[in-house]
């Protein structure tokens, strides 16, 4: 960026880098113009006017903000971002992934809620493909992102419902990286019933957007997050996607960037139609992860982190501890916090059920005077499944509860499985639960993929 020297804290310039965001509008070319002739953006905000009109060449339309020196609704982005807990990346930060500098319209700043070293990762994959998939789209999709993140890829898509969720949820399976591009900004309240997807991203990741935290998703601000996507990635990945699915703008920004584009043949019908237009056209054919890494021979592929419940004592408990430790330490609103306490609650189990391990048998007369066996096992359901049921009711609940399940989750999913489709707020008065809490067991229930979000804040177990 220009023949100075780049500060690396730029915190003093994020305030201009959020009028120059104004200025020239989001996905404009004309940014490449003022980083090329000045090493600041407080240098082009001082500049005289017509030397201003001149190095960035905005349409005259845009003469009048060029003109505007205010810079308190700048501020007033930055005050809100502070509160909600949403870091500002300019383009002149350190911290700014290199990959996206080299795009023809790089975003001048990006909001980033979670790890921004996320953003550049070595081995950035996308993978992308239509909000009404098949069962086989989704299930390829969520194996592909969970093989690709075991072998140490940080996996990139858009956080909309379908393939972009389900490859989310693949990495986050697998313990590993995941960077969701929104197409609006953070608190504007678009898909509610994702949020919990989202602060599960952020505990491995990041979620970020250019556009300010209220801003609302409007017509083409989706396609313009496409270039985002592909622009922190290597290759982007295709599952399904009809002919005008937003997956092939992602596709075509992703040739023009120089990037790999890999598409899965999946079958034929209206949801193959866009996959089967990139292969026609060169992308190459993918059936597993191995397809894509091949691609990249000058990548060293690491394992990535095993899934937490494949992780030993001790591993587990450093992984939790290790989480937790790092959402505490921010001085963050509580609200946006991503919920790790399940993982709090199942290491402590587990160090609980290592020390039982460690204890020696007791005699012959403590057992015969003590808890037997089918008595403990009787206390611990109760402890876990006390919402109001019969005892059989509880025993068979219990059965179907799949092993690992914090005892939050436990509640929840029994309460669901009781009563049905619930409310929130209908969840947290049955369990006994603080909304927060339902919310955090909520994010586990879905990483299993036991629960289906509904409109209105209202859950039902998936069949």
């Amino acid at each position: 960026m220009g023949n100075g020297k780049i500060k690396d804290n730029m915190n003093d310039q994020t305030v201009y880098w959020l009028w120059i965001q104004r200025t020239i509008g989001f996905g404009s070319p004309r940014l490449t113009n003022i980083t090329k002739a000045y090493t600041f953006a407080e240098d082009f905000y001082r500049a005289p006017f017509e030397e201003k009109q001149r190095v960035s060449g905005v349409h005259p339309l845009r003469y009048k903000l060029l003109e505007d020196p205010d810079l308190d609704s700048c501020r007033a982005i930055m005050d809100r971002c502070a509160q909600c807990g949403i870091d500002i990346i300019s383009y002149g930060d350190s911290a700014y992934p290199e990959l996206l500098r080299q795009i023809k319209a790089p975003p001048a700043v990006l909001f980033v809620r979670g790890e921004a070293g996320a953003l550049s990762s070595l081995f950035n994959i996308a993978i992308v493909g239509t909000r009404n998939p098949s069962e086989k789209g989704c299930d390829f999709a969520l194996d592909l992102a969970n093989e690709l993140s075991s072998l140490g890829a940080c996996i990139v898509s858009g956080g909309a419902v379908g393939i972009d969720t389900q490859a989310h949820r693949g990495a986050l399976r697998a313990n590993g990286k995941t960077v969701c591009v929104l197409g609006c900004g953070h608190e504007c309240g678009y898909l509610p019933k994702l949020d919990y997807v989202k602060r599960g991203i952020v505990g491995k990741g990041a979620v970020i957007s250019e556009y300010p935290p209220d801003m609302p998703p409007k017509k083409g601000t989706f396609p313009l997050r496409n270039r985002i996507i592909s622009g922190i990635s290597r290759g982007v990945a295709v599952v399904e996607a009809g002919l005008k699915s937003g997956s092939l703008i992602t596709a075509k920004y992703a040739s023009e960037q120089k990037k790999e584009i890999f598409a899965a043949a999946l079958g034929s019908g209206i949801r193959s139609e866009g996959t089967e237009k990139l292969i026609n056209e060169g992308a190459k054919v993918i059936g597993n992860a191995e397809d894509i890494i091949k691609e990249f021979s000058d990548v060293k592929i690491a394992k990535g982190q095993p899934s937490l419940l494949g992780l030993d004592l001790r591993e587990f408990v450093k992984e939790a501890k290790r989480q937790i430790e790092y959402y505490e330490k921010r001085n963050i609103g509580i609200s946006h916090i991503p919920d790790f306490s399940f993982m709090r609650d199942a290491a402590d189990r587990t160090e609980s059920d290592a020390k039982k391990k460690r204890r020696p048998a007791a005699s012959a007369k403590k057992k015969s005077v003590g808890i037997t066996e089918e008595k403990r096992r009787e206390t611990d359901e109760k402890s876990v499944g006390n919402i109001g049921e019969k005892k059989s009711e509880r025993e068979s609940t219990e059965k179907k509860l799949p092993e690992g399940l914090s005892k939050n989750a436990a509640l929840v999913m029994q309460a669901l499985s009781k009563f049905g489709e619930l409310h929130i707020d209908e969840i947290s008065e049955k369990t006994e639960l603080e909304i927060n809490r339902v919310q955090r067991a909520m994010t586990e229930l879905d990483l299993e993929d036991l629960v289906e979000a509904l409109d209105g804040r209202r859950y039902r177990l998936k069949k």
